[in-house]
């Protein structure tokens, strides 16, 4: 059971990664980017499954590490915005 939830949350990178891969396929100028930044995401779920898992019934690393996670996914959530913005102004690449 305690495996439970970073297994669950391993799979929730999937659909990031999925899109990563599909915006890699993309030739609009903005897409290249919006891959990696996708890609960081399913790394960062990923990479967030393994420390609950590391982390297993102690509360305060769970916490701290979900928190971190949480402003990673997001900061990456803003960067992507930004890039996109960038893109629509006509100042990309």
């Amino acid at each position: 059971m305690p495996a439970l939830v970073p297994l669950l949350l391993a799979l929730a990178a999937l659909p990031a990664i999925a899109i990563a891969a599909w915006l890699a396929k993309d030739a609009r100028p903005a897409s290249r980017g919006l891959a990696i930044r996708m890609a960081l995401v399913g790394i960062t779920i990923l990479l967030g499954a393994l420390g609950l898992y590391w982390a297993g019934d102690d509360g305060g690393r769970v916490l701290k590490l979900m928190l971190a996670m949480a402003l990673l996914v997001n900061a990456l959530a803003l960067s992507m915005w930004w890039h996109v913005r960038k893109f629509a102004a006509g100042k990309g690449a």
